[in-house]
């Protein structure tokens, strides 16, 4: 089975609540079960895309821990961003027009688990539009 992510470009507006969701499945499409599992997000500079520095390039951290990833408990392998509208305002402070930023979500098993067990799920880019009502 393949552990390469898939790629998913993503929008998302200062100051509004960030909802996306992504459903891991088979080959066949069919979700698969990841009861158990924990999930993370980090979305960083285009800079700190890879390297091993997180002071200055992590920008956002989001996971099933803080509440900003959930579970979808309808649909087996559905998971959901939910991210409050004053938390988008850190992927764009300054407020500019345009900001690109890089992220990757993956899962895992808890801390603890052994053998350590690493999904990625997916990573992209995401354009944060600057924020005109606020």
């Amino acid at each position: 089975m393949s552990r390469t992510p898939a790629v998913y470009n993503m929008t998302v507006v200062r100051g509004a609540t960030w909802e996306d969701e992504f459903t891991y499945t088979d080959a066949a499409g069919v979700p698969i079960n990841l009861t158990g599992y924990e999930a993370r997000l980090q979305v960083r500079t285009p800079d700190g895309r890879f390297g091993t520095t997180t002071t200055t390039t992590l920008v956002m951290e989001a996971t099933t821990l803080n509440g900003k990833l959930i579970w979808d408990t309808a649909v087996l392998g559905r998971l959901r961003i939910s991210v409050a509208a004053a938390d988008t305002t850190t992927l764009n402070p300054s407020n500019l027009k345009r900001r690109k930023l890089a992220y990757a979500l993956e899962v895992y098993r808890p801390a603890g688990a052994s053998p350590e067990y690493v999904i990625p799920l997916v990573e992209g880019s995401i354009l944060v539009k600057g924020e005109t009502v606020r």
